[in-house]
This record gives structure tokens, C-alpha cells and sequence, in this order.
């Protein structure tokens, strides 16, 4: 909740806010209990009486298409204003990776869109994400609303900017987009508990998690052993342990063998490795080339991966779908002949540069493509990583954090239709746990 003084607002009920058109609209928070409240928006006037418990509702009809306009809510002492409101469609954007994908990661695409970017009146309430086992939350834990402009966008659902651009350019009114996609999520994460009853081999797994313990317990494990995997990894691995490290620009790679990249290591040595497994590759600048605030893009490597160049480590990243965009220090490049090495971390998926994927150097004037053959060595072979317990993908877990504060907010769901959003789960999920 916004607290200022003793008025107090749900953070989705902020400065930037879109609200839903043709809709019951409902205003809410908490004050001093008793307390009278003044409401005004769009010239319209309401007035009500907190509860015992100090909280309040309104319910606002028929605000009028567009923007931007103020709501000031006010008792005897204190007063709030919530500026930059507009009117139109507000959509809830649900989901896995898909939708949760931020516009960043789309840049080898999508470039150009960036400085085009600028639409003040679409707008994003991205839901922090968190779960909750105990109990439905009554209010989000953060949050603030965001206008697209080019720099904002990065961090947009890359999906989600472009519907509601689309919708925008169409219809010629706000939009607003309510962000709660969380990525590898089940079905039963975003259901109440109550809609679980039925379904007993998640009541086993709910018991669990209610025990604040346990979760604490199961993190602390399992955060020890990644850690520890991964120190048994830099025990092991040549690369690292060897007189000359195998990053080092003078480190003679000849004996190693080859492989066209990018590519999976399915049907290669290397398919079944869990462990590392070092690359190499060389690249020539020429005298003439302006080198500039230089940058190296690896596509995406599965799954980790410490880069370095002519020996320094420039960058580095343990996600599965990240792109790798590293920055160059400047003056590390020269020109002439450039050493890379990729140090790719295999836990327990198989392998790859994936392709489809940008793998290049992003000179001022000039790429320099890195596509091609790569010479490669196994580094150290470890047992593979066990999976860990993600709470994120736990029953009930989101939708008591992340949903159920939302279920005042008026959305559009559809089209001609506006309804409840836990309603929708609910009935979505439920089919689908019932296949």
C-alpha cells in the first residue's frame, strides 16, 4: 500500500494508471477507521465512511474515454492525488517465458522498434513476483506504472508491447497492461486452494509449503548445493587449473578439435556432457577499422557460459534464455589478431549455441561475424545438476501474491467481455487439470 499519512492506496492505484472504459470501476485502500472520505474524479463526486477496520470502497461509473485526468482522494487532514490517470482497455498478460520475455532480448530483431517506441498513452503495471502459501495476499507487494518510451520499452513483455500496440494503432485508446508472467509456471500456481480440493497430489505438496520452515530449509539446501556443484566444477576443470589457463591469449589450442557453430551438441561428442566445455576462436581487426564502444553478441548459450577476451573475462551468465551482449573495456581490442573463449557450463540440459541466433562483433562502423569453426575441449565432465525445487511453481503459491490482489481491478479480458480475472483461471486451468 501507498501510504501517505493516513489515506492509504493499493500501488496498482497510482500516478500512470489506466482504468477500464464502459466498466463499474472500483477505488479502494485504507484510512483511520470511521474516517469520512472525499472522492473526485472527472467531475464526478463520492463520498463514504471507512470501516472498523479502516478500510474503504467506491465504485465509479461511466468515466469517459482517454485522458489524462487527476483523482484526489481526501479526508479532514490529509489529501492524496493520483495523477496521469487515463481510460481505455486494461489487459492482464499471463503466462510462461513467452509472454514474460522482456523486449530486450528481441533487440537483434526487433532494433529498429526501439526509437519508435514512444506511446504515452500504453502503459505497464508490471506485478512483482512473489508466492505466498499461507493465505491470499489482500494487496500486491509493490509496483508502479510505466509509459512506453524507447528506453522504457526494454522492459516490456516484448509479446505484450506489441498487442498492445497493435490494439492501440487500431482503436486509438489507452492501453493498459497488467504484467504477471512468470516463466516455467504450472497451471496449479495460479489456482486458489480452494479450486485444489480435488485434486489430491497437490494437497501433499500445499501441506508442505504452508511450513515456512520447510521452504527456508529446502532454499538453504539447495542454494548450498548449486554453490557446491559449481566449486567442484572449478576443481575440476583444465582450463582453469592448467599452468596456462585455456583463456589466455597465448595458450596453443592446435590439438583441439573443431565444430561449426552456432549449433546444438546433439549428434556431436559432446551431447551428453554435464560439466565444461572451453571454445575458442580467433578474429582479425584491420588496421583501417575504427573500433569504437565495441560490443560482442553470443546468441544464447545453454546453459551458462564465462566469456573472455585476449584473456580478460568480459562477461558471463547462468541463464538458460538470456542473450549474451557484453560490453568491451575499452582498449582491450587491438588490432590484428583477437582471442575469444567461451567457457560453456552444462548442468543438465544438453548443450548449444543455439541457432537462429546473432553471433557477431558489433564494431562502430563494422560486424565482424563469429558464425563458423570453433576449436573446443572438454574442460571437466561432473554428474549432471539435480534439479532443485522452484516455489515459484508450486500450488497456489502466485495466485495468492500475484492474482488475488488484482480481483478488484476492473481488466477486459476479451473482446466484448469483462470479467473477473481469477474467474478465467480458474476455469482454464481447471480443464486443463482435468485432461
Amino acid at each position: 500500500m501507498i501510504n501517505r499519512n493516513e489515506i492509504r492506496l493499493p500501488y496498482i492505484i497510482s500516478d500512470g494508471m489506466v482504468l477500464q472504459r464502459n466498466s463499474r470501476i472500483k477505488i479502494w485502500g485504507e484510512a483511520a477507521p470511521k474516517e469520512q472520505l472525499f472522492l473526485s474524479i472527472c467531475e464526478k463526486q463520492f463520498s463514504t465512511i471507512t470501516g472498523e477496520d479502516g478500510k474503504w470502497e467506491v465504485l465509479i461509473n461511466d468515466l469517459k474515454t482517454g485522458g489524462p485526468y487527476e483523482m484526489t482522494v481526501e479526508c479532514t487532514d490529509n489529501k492524496i492525488v493520483v495523477k496521469d490517470i487515463l481510460v481505455g482497455e486494461v489487459w492482464v498478460l499471463g503466462g510462461q517465458s513467452n509472454m514474460e520475455m522482456p523486449f530486450e532480448r528481441a533487440l537483434d530483431i526487433f532494433e529498429d522498434e526501439v526509437a519508435l517506441a514512444d506511446y504515452p498513452f500504453i502503459r505497464k503495471f508490471s506485478v512483482p513476483e512473489a508466492y505466498n502459501f499461507q493465505k491470499p495476499q489482500e494487496e500486491l507487494n509493490g509496483g508502479n506504472w510505466v509509459l512506453v518510451t524507447p528506453k522504457s520499452v526494454l522492459d516490456f513483455s516484448a509479446a505484450g508491447y506489441f498487442f498492445a500496440k497493435k490494439l492501440y494503432e487500431k482503436c486509438k485508446i489507452p492501453i493498459g497492461l497488467i504484467h504477471t508472467a512468470v516463466g516455467g509456471t504450472p497451471a496449479e500456481a495460479w489456482m486458489s486452494e480452494k479450486s485444489l480440493m480435488g485434486f489430491e497430489r497437490f494437497q501433499h505438496k500445499l501441506t508442505l509449503c504452508k511450513n515456512d520452515n520447510y521452504v527456508d530449509g529446502v532454499k538453504e539446501s539447495d542454494e548450498r548445493y548449486i554453490q557446491d556443484w559449481h566449486k567442484k566444477l572449478d576443481g575440476k576443470d583444465r582450463g582453469l587449473l592448467e599452468k596456462t589457463p585455456w583463456f589466455n591469449t597465448g595458450y596453443d589450442d592446435h590439438g583441439w578439435s573443431e565444430m561449426l557453430l552456432p549449433k546444438s551438441f546433439l549428434g556431436t561428442d559432446l551431447e551428453d556432457l554435464k560439466g565444461s566445455v572451453w571454445f575458442r576462436k580467433e578474429f582479425v581487426i584491420a588496421e583501417e577499422t575504427e573500433v569504437g564502444q565495441a560490443k560482442l553478441v553470443l546468441g544464447t548459450i545453454i546453459n551458462g557460459d564465462d566469456t573472455y577476451i585476449n584473456g580478460v573475462k568480459i562477461g558471463g551468465n547462468d541463464s538458460l534464455f538470456a542473450r549474451r551482449r557484453y560490453e568491451i573495456p575499452e582498449g582491450l581490442l587491438k588490432k590484428g589478431k583477437n582471442t575469444l573463449a567461451v567457457r560453456v557450463i552444462i548442468t543438465r540440459h544438453m548443450g548449444a549455441f543455439v541457432t537462429d541466433m546473432p553471433y557477431f562483433l558489433k564494431l562502430t562502423n563494422k560486424r565482424i561475424p563469429l558464425g563458423g569453426i570453433w576449436r573446443y575441449k572438454v574442460g571437466a565432465v561432473m554428474e549432471p545438476l539435480a534439479p532443485t525445487t522452484t516455489f515459484q511453481f508450486m500450488p497456489t503459491g502466485v495466485y495468492n501474491s500475484m492474482i488475488y490482489p488484482l480481483r478488484k481491478y476492473a481488466i477486459r479480458v476479451r473482446c466484448g467481455i469483462r470479467e473477473n480475472p481469477i474467474r478465467i483461471i480458474r476455469r482454464i486451468t481447471e480443464v486443463y487439470l482435468r485432461q
